[in-house]
């Protein structure tokens, strides 16, 4: 059989965002030209950029790919693995750290068609700089953002490679029960595994795997954290653990039950634990062990105890083995019970996965004689009476489809064709002795299709409240609606009678129709605006033809008519509203001081002058205050970038890099063969 093995081993590390985007640019600096000429044209220097473009946006894909395809796939690993990572991690967790890493990948690669898109068009080499800059400044704010992510995945893969790696289609036996029963000792006892031990509950708290050999083959043992009686939903990680494997891999377990009860829990409880988790051990080779008869023996436990332990092992028909990790009673009988068992399991479910004989007669040769020594013929001898229920069988099979084909002339009323077809024909007489054609009836029940016959004549069965369909059919219902119809009939008449007189009496008021009248007249009004919006769109057909400008000068022509400038008027009317208010307050204050005017504003809501609001003495220091201010960074802002163009560089954004070359500059560009320059 083809083992399959799960190395997590092999994950890379996943570095953080900010290591990220420093090896991305660097190896986008090594990787790419660096230098532009004076003589360039501006083909050549759109091509300069778009390559670093391109090549930061592969870089970025290719690291970020990496991730994504190292990690395991949870639909594609085995269900162990898949339902212990869930419990780990959560699955949902897991699942979008790595869709948020491929969701960065696609926007960098849009990012990349964008801005080499926009490249293509750059008219200046500083045009086609900026333009660079910001593609690989949007990038790397795009990995930023991912930095919780892959500190979170770097999190998963340090714990998954510390992980024992577990063959889930390897020979295993699995050791379960109560915390403290004895699993880690027996494991330490029968593997080279140095699990601890020690006197508290809960030692063990994640699978630990050790290997034995037994008829020189080589076994996994693997020693689970204990686990409690409790319901699914109440157990925490350390014990789903336990219940994963479980659950998922074909091994032989072997359940621990502490007969001296030192490990805090009954017989009574552990037997309960056994029969709580038994549908985990359905279709799967089980031993119970009754471990540390060294401090109390088996036959000193009471009747009822050793009748749960005994029954326990009856009912799964297996093993019930006594054993002590001190004295090393048992250990190696329970080893050897518990791989047998388990290979003959193997064995079988092997040949029935083939679909070969379960009980081994494939490996047994059967010799047939040859017409060689005798010429004698040898057919097969068939039973006499194998033959005769055969042919019963064949009549029964027979008469049910002469029936049936008769059943089916009868629903189709086609007698008289059966009646040629058939001769002395039993249903024939049986319909011309109840009456005959067109008055025989055959009962529906004849045809139910019951899983016992004599349940056709059986009383109907209730449906509601005691009651049958049949109960609830009223036999006076046809005189009831010849009633209905009639009052019907009276009430449409006394309605066409009333309508009459209020059409008689009824006149509308001249307020209704002068209501009514403008109402008409402002729905022409917007049908006409609407026409005329329709008029002004050109369309399709004169688009980009001399057509359109005479088109659109008749829509002018007849806008300006029909339309006028609201906007327009509505500024000229706030004008003269203002120069109106202005006046007669010019008239009214003629004697007052010119600098009480200088000290009044208009107030364009209201249409009214309004005194301007005095500043306290602290407001006006404040204001002179941030005045200096201002004028300080103004100051410090042009001295920073006297510093910025005696290095000829923009702003800080520039990345010009002087003589002074960075740590990655050093040995110069990298050719085909060392990488290893720093």
């Amino acid at each position: 059989m083809n083992t399959i093995q799960y190395n997590f081993k092999s994950i890379p590390p996943i570095p953080p965002s900010s290591t990220l985007i420093d090896i991305v640019l660097s190896r986008t600096q090594t990787k790419t030209p660096t230098v532009v000429h004076p003589g360039y044209k501006i083909t050549r220097i759109r091509k300069f950029y778009m390559r670093k473009v391109r090549f930061t946006s592969t870089t970025i894909s290719e690291k970020l790919t990496n991730i994504i395809t190292t990690f395991p796939k949870l639909d594609n690993i085995h269900p162990f693995y898949a339902d212990l990572i869930n419990i780990l991690y959560d699955k949902d967790h897991y699942k979008l750290a790595l869709s948020q890493l491929n969701t960065a990948k696609n926007i960098c690669d849009k990012l990349s068609t964008d801005y080499v898109k926009l490249l293509k068009y750059a008219d200046s080499l500083y045009r086609c700089k900026q333009l660079k800059v910001a593609a690989l400044g949007r990038m790397a704010t795009c990995l930023k953002k991912l930095n919780s992510s892959l500190l979170y995945l770097e999190q998963v893969r340090q714990h998954l490679s510390r992980l024992p790696s577990i063959d889930p289609t390897g020979r295993t036996l699995i050791l379960s029960g109560f915390p403290n029963v004895g699993k880690s000792s027996f494991m330490n006892k029968i593997t080279y595994a140095d699990s601890e031990v020690q006197s508290y509950h809960f030692t063990t708290q994640s699978l630990y795997v050790g290997h034995t050999y037994f008829k020189n083959i080589k076994w996994q043992v693997i020693d689970t954290p204990g686990i409690l009686d409790r319901s699914l939903e109440e157990r925490n990680i350390i014990e789903m653990q336990t219940i994963t494997a479980l659950a998922h891999l074909d091994a032989c377990i072997l359940f621990f039950i502490d007969i001296s009860e030192s490990c805090g829990y009954s017989i009574e409880q552990q037997i309960n634990l056994f029969s709580s988790v038994k549908p985990l051990f359905k279709n799967k080779p089980l031993v119970i062990i009754a471990n540390k008869v060294d401090l109390k023996k088996y036959e000193d436990l009471s009747s009822n105890e050793r009748e749960l332990i005994e029954k326990a092992a009856k009912e799964y028909n297996t093993y019930l083995i006594k054993m002590s990790n001190e004295n090393g009673t048992g250990v190696f009988d329970v080893k050897k019970a518990a791989c047998e068992i388990l290979l003959k399991y193997r064995e079988i479910t092997n040949h029935g996965a083939a679909g070969k004989d379960i009980t081994g007669m494939d490996k047994v040769y059967v010799a047939y004689p040859k017409n060689i020594r005798d010429n004698r013929k040898r057919e097969p001898n068939i039973p006499k009476s194998f033959i005769e229920e055969k042919n019963n069988n064949n009549k029964i099979e027979i008469e049910k489809d002469e029936k049936k084909e008769m059943e089916k002339f009868l629903r189709e009323d086609n007698i008289d064709l059966l009646e040629k077809k058939l001769v002395n024909n039993p249903v024939r007489d049986y319909i011309e002795a109840h009456g005959g054609q067109g008055i025989y009836y055959k009962e529906q029940r004849e045809e139910f299709d019951l899983p016992h016959p004599e349940q056709v004549n059986d009383i109907w069965p209730e449906i509601y409240n005691g009651k049958n369909v049949m109960d609830f059919i009223d036999p006076d219902i046809l005189k009831k609606v010849e009633a209905l119809e009639k009052e019907e009939e009276n009430n449409n008449e006394l309605d066409i009678q009333n309508d009459d007189i209020n059409d008689s009496e009824s006149d509308l008021s001249e307020d209704l129709i002068e209501a009514h009248e403008k109402v008409m007249e402002n729905q022409k009004k917007i049908r006409d605006r609407h026409q005329l919006v329709k008029k002004s769109r050109v369309p399709k057909r004169l688009t980009g033809s001399t057509a359109t400008e005479k088109f659109m000068e008749e829509v002018r022509k007849d806008f300006k008519e029909k339309t006028l400038n609201v906007k327009m008027i509505g500024e000229k009317m706030r004008r003269d509203q203002k120069e109106k208010v202005k006046r007669s307050l010019k008239k009214e204050n003629e004697d007052e001081d010119e600098k009480d005017e200088d000290n009044m504003d208009i107030d364009e809501d209201n249409m009214r002058l309004v005194k301007k609001k005095k500043l306290s003495p602290e407001e006006e220091q404040k204001i002179k205050i941030q005045e200096q201010k201002n004028k300080v960074i103004e100051r410090m802002k042009r001295k920073i970038q006297k510093g910025w163009s005696r290095q000829a560089r923009v702003n800080e954004a520039d990345r010009k890099i002087g003589d002074k070359k960075p740590k990655f500059f050093n040995s110069g560009k990298r050719g085909i063969g060392k990488t290893d320059w720093r």
